[in-house]
């Protein structure tokens, strides 16, 4: 599964990450954190910078349960998805 890593890592940060980022978005990189931003778009605007065109994760770091994983691209507009 495509971004399978960036997950795993996620989650085994959580609570650090609670504890230094929370409410903020996080750009990772297979087990790297590249950087937190206050907004979604200004992550992405940074993997776009940092990565090109390849696939990275943007999640906000939060307490409260899990929030679905999005792809930033079809969130921004910039893909159609096709059912």
């Amino acid at each position: 599964m495509e971004l399978e890593k960036e997950l795993v890592f996620f989650r085994s940060q959580k609570e650090d990450l609670i504890s230094h980022h929370e409410g903020q978005f996080v750009l990772i990189k297979g087990e790297s954190l590249l950087g937190s931003f206050t907004t979604e778009a200004e992550a992405y605007g940074a993997g776009l910078i940092q990565l090109g065109n390849q696939p990275f994760l943007i999640k906000q770091v939060k307490k409260d349960g899990e929030e679905a994983d999005r792809v930033p691209a079809l969130v921004l507009g910039l893909l159609n998805a096709y059912t």
